[in-house]
């Protein structure tokens, strides 16, 4: 799970990607279970949350946003100004 030391679930891990807080640090099991049960209001909405990956600096989808999380990718610094 995001959680995890991994920080992601195998899928992720297989990309490279990893779910972080808003520092870059590992996100704990509470805000993995926001991040998780925010997709239930993100998923039937779907473009609201495509137009957030688009129009948002760190590219957050909706369920993102709400957990105040991001997806981080290898060599891609989301915390440069």
């Amino acid at each position: 799970s995001e959680s995890s030391i991994w920080q992601g679930t195998f899928g992720k891990r297989l990309l490279k990607l990893r779910v972080a807080d808003l520092n870059g640090a590992r996100i704990g099991f509470g805000r993995a279970n926001v991040r998780h049960l925010s997709k239930l209001v993100a998923y039937p909405i779907w473009f609201g949350s495509l137009f957030t990956i688009t129009s948002t600096y760190r590219k957050q989808a909706l369920h993102d946003l709400i957990a105040k999380t991001v997806v981080l990718r290898p060599g891609i610094n989301l915390f440069a100004a």
